[in-house]
């Protein structure tokens, strides 16, 4: 449930209000016929994602921003009987409009919010299918009736203008809602690619500067088309600085685009692509961001479930053997380099075997998960806790000596056999810690702290053994 109090409610659907109104005088100043529509329509995609992030208590506000917005281009205020139409108009307009963001609110939330967009093609299909392009055909019926009985558009200019309209909602819905909601999740939720600022800013301005190439070659005579060129120049942002640049990209290049066709002549320049053409390059080169963005993320999903996959346990969530042993080589290579101490601490737990064969393997699973989570809790950033097999349990302590590195064992010992664990099961462990001395492996270091285990079993288990001082030859 909305949480913001009335009257703030009020303030932001007033807010809303004010700031349809001036995004679509904006978007007007790039209108054309028929009717006065606009190649993009910037409230569309960015009311959706307000709605998104601020509440439904924006609707209101939406609908009387969008017949004031839409009303003031056409409504004839010289008299009363002159005036209806145009309200008549405005009126549905600000209710195609308003359906148009809550049809986008709602394919948004059925996709699994922004983050869901990307996760599969089949949940960005949804956004794209009912967000822009279902929304865009209902405020497009709404709004191209309304001119219609206005006599804004003629019979004979319906189906184009009806397409126009429809183009201008969607692209502003793919072109501006998704890079919105990008900015509100995390890094790790929404990827970012591996290129520096200054490589960012390059191939902004590479993309600022692609619109204007033909145009430019067409003052020295030379006739050749840049628009190809824009896909791939998109994916390389999307792929180099991730995907919010990605998403940013187009932006940059609609802005010059719309810059460019209402003002060439002013500019010097010649440009031979028409509003419509405009709308269909911008439409399948956002949705072709969309995509490959959607099939990036999901790639990279699932490298990372598989490296988690390769280098955890997963019934615990602790790092397995595979990763432990090249920790411990690195750490133990640290050591020998830089002069520090180095120990490792090796426990199992007491008698597992009877918790499996009198209570099931559920729970001799439920106490491994539950002593695993109590065992990484006091962790340091330069610890590691690795599961090595079955119910035994390897923990390197960087920077640690033999002292150290007991406290740290008895200290534990203490809370487990303090703590039940997998619900009702009190267990105690046994453990083995050893120091790194000089000329010593980690074969040599394992191996020390497992003798030092076996004593701690054979002196009657819930108890630690330091490795006596072994120096390999």
């Amino acid at each position: 449930m909305d949480s913001t109090p009335g009257p703030r409610k009020i303030l932001d659907a007033f807010a809303a209000a004010v700031l349809y109104v001036v995004l679509a005088r904006l978007g007007q100043l790039f209108a054309m016929e028929p009717g006065n529509i606009t190649p993009v329509w910037l409230p569309s995609g960015v009311f959706l994602a307000l709605v998104v992030l601020r509440g439904h208590h924006l609707l209101p506000g939406v609908f009387l921003g969008a017949m004031l917005g839409n009303g003031w281009a056409y409504t004839d205020l010289g008299s009363l009987t002159a005036a209806l139409p145009g309200v008549l108009a405005a009126v549905m307009n600000g209710v195609g409009d308003t359906l148009c963001v809550l049809v986008g609110v709602w394919a948004l939330d059925r996709s699994g919010g922004i983050v869901g967009v990307f996760r599969s093609i089949r949940q960005l299909a949804t956004f794209l299918g009912f967000g822009a392009l279902g929304g865009s055909v209902i405020s497009a019926v709404f709004g191209m009736s309304g001119m219609y009985l206005e006599g804004a558009v003629p019979a004979s200019a319906l189906f184009s203008g009806f397409t126009f309209w429809v183009l201008g909602d969607a692209v502003g819905v793919m072109l501006l809602a998704p890079l919105m909601l990008s900015f509100t999740v995390s890094e790790q939720e929404f990827p970012e690619g591996g290129a520096g600022i200054l490589e960012r800013l390059g191939l902004l301005v590479v993309v600022l500067a692609v619109p204007m190439v033909t145009p430019l070659l067409r003052t020295i005579d030379i006739e050749f088309r840049m628009d190809f060129m824009v896909a791939p120049l998109l994916l390389v942002v999307l792929l180099r600085a991730g995907l919010r640049a990605g998403l940013l990209a187009p932006v940059c290049l609609v802005a010059v685009h719309l810059i460019l066709l209402n003002r060439h002549e002013a500019l010097g320049l010649s440009m031979d692509m028409t509003p419509f053409v405009l709308q269909l390059l911008i439409a399948v080169n956002v949705a072709s961001v969309l995509v490959v963005g959607a099939l990036l993320w999901q790639q990279r999903e699932m490298l990372r479930r598989a490296t988690e996959e390769a280098t955890h346990d997963a019934l615990t969530g602790l790092w397995n053997r595979r990763s432990g042993i090249p920790r411990l080589e690195k750490e133990l290579a640290r050591a020998v380099r830089y002069a520090t101490p180095l120990s490792v601490v090796l426990f199992d737990i007491d008698l597992f075997k009877e918790v499996n064969d009198n209570h099931g393997h559920a729970a001799g699973d439920a106490v491994l998960r539950d002593l695993s989570s109590l065992a990484d809790r006091d962790l340091r950033e330069t610890d590691m806790l690795a599961r090595w097999g079955g119910e035994e349990f390897l923990l390197i302590l960087p920077d640690t000596n033999l002292t150290g590195a007991r406290t740290r064992a008895e200290r534990l010992r203490t809370r487990i056999a303090e703590t039940t664990l997998g619900g009702k099961h009190r267990i105690t462990i046994s453990a083995g810690v050893a120091e790194l001395e000089r000329g010593m492996g980690v074969d040599d270091l394992l191996a020390a702290a497992d003798r030092a285990l076996y004593t701690a079993k054979e002196n009657g288990r819930n108890r630690t053994e330091l490795a006596s001082p072994v120096r390999p030859a």
